[in-house]
């Protein structure tokens, strides 16, 4: 077995150090329990001097990690009295981690749980280049994790990504052991890490993703093995967690004027987490009755919600400016048990400005304020005494308009009830994809609640976690939340314009 390449140019670390704690690295309180519990877990090297006699066989490769974890963790060691040792193989790590557990006067500090955490992921780096983890992002990767773990991981490595879940694994244990009332899953964090990697790297196959096929059977191995996990809840987990997930990019083709205008078709982009697009047009037929565009719109869209496979599917819609504030996200289109309910309910939709994605220079204009945003800033309210004033907005626009600006996540603000003016337009002309959008009657603190919501979200999953965390905070004042990402959505890459798609004008 081989170890996992060294990491590639996404991955390094955004953070200085690391803590000294199991739960400082994974939060207090926020970790999944775990069931198996088994506290010492030791990984020893086969000895060829105990092979028998006859043809020699070759030697055992030891799972080792690379150098970015020595460099990682090496100072915590230092700092516990330990000796950092050159070689970070299993049967080097698990020989340390004995030596310091069988010194009483440490107990179970700190150090032991790096050591325990190091000792479990070791072993999972051969394991996570064969089920095709090294072919995937850091970007998926991280997702992966979350999903599976249950918390966005820092810009890290691979390995190091081994290392949290082990750390999660851990806590999950000390959880079990502490709290008596506590349900814990089935498998440990690490295990369930691993099989998230593998549905997703097999993804691509239309045939149910088995803890049985051939090319898991190094997975299979080490769950069952070192990590003691039984093989049907792994089997289970695999069957049940680990389902295909899509982003389905709902796209409403009208003229992006000053009116909602009728649209000619709604075009569905299905996107699988591989990054494989699928596209299906629904036509908005106007012979089928309908007496308003909004009425046009809510058949085909009912159509379009039809077609979306089972399972998690998260919508984003891709609109004109005009019906970015049609309320389209809460309509009820989608038939549960022969009625229809919300679409917010479902799916989770956001909204898109249709031509941040298909106008290349107003695109590029998007990816420059993106590459801006200080994630960690407070977001900001405009006054109403500049959206209000097409002289005041436009000063505004220009003084953040050079190099050096940093920008918010994002700009809350209230539509002016005037005719004749409309600042969000300009705002997303200026390449501004984050906004969040009361209407005419909200009065100035719900501008400053709606920029204050942010708050209590790490900067690190604000880009992934505002839009829905708005959404839940300002549910009775019903914002238009634009979020117009131009890397997609939680992992998922944003399909390239079609070359036609809603233009200013109404050309496609």
């Amino acid at each position: 077995m081989s170890a996992a390449a060294g990491p590639d140019p996404e991955e390094d670390s955004s953070e200085e150090g690391t803590s000294a704690s199991i739960d400082a690295r994974h939060g207090s309180g926020t970790q999944i329990g775990s069931g198996n519990v088994q506290k010492n877990i030791y990984y020893l090297a086969a000895d060829p001097r105990l092979a028998g006699a006859g043809t020699p066989e070759p030697p055992t490769r030891v799972a080792s990690f690379s150098s970015v974890i020595r460099d990682r963790y090496g100072q915590e060691l230092a700092e516990a009295g330990l000796p950092v040792p050159d070689s970070w193989d299993e049967t080097t790590l698990g020989d340390l981690r004995r030596a310091h557990l069988a010194n009483a006067k440490h107990g179970r500090d700190a150090a032991a749980d790096l050591l325990e955490a190091l000792c479990l992921a070791v072993g999972a780096v051969p394991v996570l280049g064969q089920i095709g983890g090294s072919d995937i992002s850091i970007t998926k990767l991280r997702h992966l994790y979350r999903r599976h773990v249950g918390r966005l991981p820092d810009w890290v490595s691979r390995e190091e990504m081994l290392v949290l879940a082990a750390s999660a694994t851990v806590a999950e244990r000390r959880r079990v052991a502490t709290d008596p009332g506590h349900s814990p899953e089935p498998l440990i964090a690490l295990a369930r890490f691993l099989l998230g990697i593998a549905g997703h790297s097999k993804a691509a196959t239309n045939d149910p993703v088995a803890l049985d096929d051939a090319s898991l059977g190094s997975l299979a191995d080490f769950l069952t093995g070192p990590l003691m996990q039984q093989r049907e809840d792994a089997a289970r987990y695999l069957a049940e967690e680990v389902g295909r997930r899509f982003w389905a990019l709902v796209e409403l083709i009208a003229e992006d004027g000053a009116e909602r205008t009728r649209p000619t078709r709604i075009v569905l982009d299905l996107i699988s987490e591989r990054g494989e697009v699928h596209t299906r047009p629904v036509a908005c037929d106007p012979a089928l009755g309908a007496s308003t565009p909004e009425e046009c719109v809510r058949r085909a869209l009912r159509d379009v919600v039809s077609m979306l496979p089972d399972g998690e599917v998260l919508i984003d819609l891709c609109l004109p400016r005009q019906w970015l504030d049609s309320g389209m996200e809460h309509w009820e289109v989608v038939e549960v048990g022969g009625r229809q309910e919300s679409m917010s309910r479902h799916y989770s939709p956001r909204l898109r400005w249709a031509m941040h994605r298909h106008d290349k220079n107003l695109r590029a204009r998007l990816e420059k304020r993106c590459r801006a945003v200080d994630w960690s800033a407070e977001p900001e309210a405009i006054p109403t005494a500049v959206t209000g004033d097409p002289a005041a907005l436009a000063g505004w626009l220009d003084s953040r308009n050079h190099d050096e600006a940093r920008h918010p996540p994002y700009f809350a603000a209230i539509a002016p009830s005037g005719a004749g003016h409309d600042p969000l337009r300009e705002l997303l002309w200026e390449g501004y994809g984050f906004a969040v959008w009361l209407p005419a009657p909200a009065a100035e603190p719900a501008c400053a609640e709606a920029a204050r919501v942010a708050a209590d979200i790490r900067a690190l999953e604000r880009r992934d976690d505002l839009p829905q965390t708005l959404a839940a905070g300002l549910r009775a004042l019903k914002p238009v939340i634009i979020w117009s990402d131009p890397e997609g959505r939680e992992g998922f890459p944003l399909p390239a314009s079609r070359g036609g798609g809603t233009k200013r004008g109404g050309a496609e």
